[in-house]
């Protein structure tokens, strides 16, 4: 991924799944059954953000790396792609960041990190951030 790409809005289910599209799976090459991890904190521009990557890039990362050493960063877990592209993000990281049955969120490509973001679509922090985002990498 060469720059911010925005692939759609997931909805929560009352289970926690969102299912992530097709086209962010394939740019990522996300298949079923792969294991990834959840970090939340990582962004400075959201703290209720996700960022999603696989496990063994993500263990790949030298701990002195930026995104490793925050002190607001929390290892969310590790997640399973399942077959049809969804995953549970799990109850505490639920809770933590309010996410609740039926809320829409944001699923971004992020390109400082090659990695997947979700975040809770709201109008104010996370909308701007996004459209910010968005905006820079068209301006580019």
């Amino acid at each position: 991924m060469s720059m911010n790409h925005f692939y759609g809005v997931a909805k929560v289910n009352s289970r926690g799944q969102i299912g992530i599209p097709k086209q962010a799976r394939e740019d990522f090459a996300l298949n079923s059954g792969d294991n990834l991890a959840l970090l939340v904190g990582v962004l400075p521009h959201s703290k209720d953000a996700i960022m999603l990557m696989k496990a063994e890039e993500w263990y790949g990362v030298p701990e002195s790396a930026p995104i490793k050493n925050s002190k607001n960063r929390e290892f969310g877990g590790l997640v399973k792609l399942a077959e049809r592209g969804q995953i549970v993000i799990p109850k505490k990281i639920r809770e933590q960041i309010g996410i609740t049955s039926g809320l829409q969120i944001l699923v971004l490509s992020h390109e400082k990190t090659h990695s997947l973001v979700l975040a809770l679509l709201n109008q104010d922090a996370v909308g701007k951030w996004a459209e910010n985002m968005i905006g820079r990498s068209n301006n580019d």
